[in-house]
Parts: structure tokens; C-alpha cells; sequence
């Protein structure tokens, strides 16, 4: 936020991020993370999509840019199913159903119950690939 801001300015500023103007523009949202420059930790993308707010709710109830927020359902689909509808992989990955691989991961809580700064409190209790658990917290 603040490095788009200082070195972008205001104008292009409100170009920057524009995941809700995407999504209103009938393009789909493919998330990933940005490893190595940032953590690999899609819960915190999900986060910033959302609430466009960093982990201490700054800058304000509105986010920055909050004009680009998108709803957490969305930010989902594009971390899930949007990685492999691009890829030409949507038939085996990209949502838990007969058939597709279950590669998936089990959250300590339910991130759709409670406000989205919580998202940030949630942790990894379990991952699976291909249907093997992988990592598990307990």
C-alpha cells in the first residue's frame, strides 16, 4: 500500500490491486502467492483481498482502494478454482468433488463465521495432497 502509493501517486494508485474491477469486467481472478518476496500463506492474501486492510486494520474500516475489495467467497474461488481453470486442470483440481484430486487443506475455525480481520487468527490444522495428509498440526 504504502510503497504504491508513494511511488506510483494517487491516480495509478486506484489502478492498482483492482480484483473487484476485474471481476466486474467479467475476467477471472487467479490467486497464488508471491513466494519467495512474500510468505507463502494464502490466508493472508485472502485477507488483503477482503478487507484491503494490513493485519492491525489499518488504514481504516473502508481498506485501501476499498473500492476493490471482493467477498471472501470470491477470494476463495480465485486461490482454489481459479489456479486450475487457467491451467486447463478445472476436470481433476480446484474443488472438493468425486473424481478430482483431493488436494486440500482443514482450517483450525471457519473463516466465514466472524469478521474478516479474524481470517489472520486462523491457523493450518491439516494438509492433504492427492488425497495423502501430508502435514498435520496435531
Amino acid at each position: 500500500m504504502g510503497m504504491v502509493d508513494a511511488h506510483w501517486g494517487p491516480d495509478r494508485a486506484r489502478c492498482a490491486y483492482a480484483f473487484r474491477s476485474l471481476l466486474d469486467s467479467g475476467a477471472r481472478l487467479v490467486f497464488g502467492s508471491d513466494s519467495p518476496v512474500e510468505p507463502f500463506a494464502p490466508l493472508m492474501g485472502v485477507h488483503a483481498a477482503v478487507t484491503r486492510r494490513r493485519a492491525d486494520g489499518s488504514p481504516g474500516a473502508d481498506g485501501w482502494q476499498g473500492q476493490e475489495r471482493v467477498t471472501l467467497d470470491e477470494a476463495i474461488d480465485a486461490y482454489t478454482a481459479g489456479p486450475p481453470s487457467q491451467a486447463g486442470k478445472k476436470v481433476i483440481a480446484g474443488s472438493i468433488a468425486a473424481g478430482k484430486v483431493a488436494d486440500l487443506m482443514v482450517l483450525s475455525r471457519d473463516i466465514f463465521a466472524g469478521e474478516p480481520l479474524e481470517i489472520l487468527k486462523t491457523e493450518w490444522d491439516l494438509t492433504m495432497l492427492d488425497g495423502r495428509v501430508v502435514w498435520r498440526r496435531f
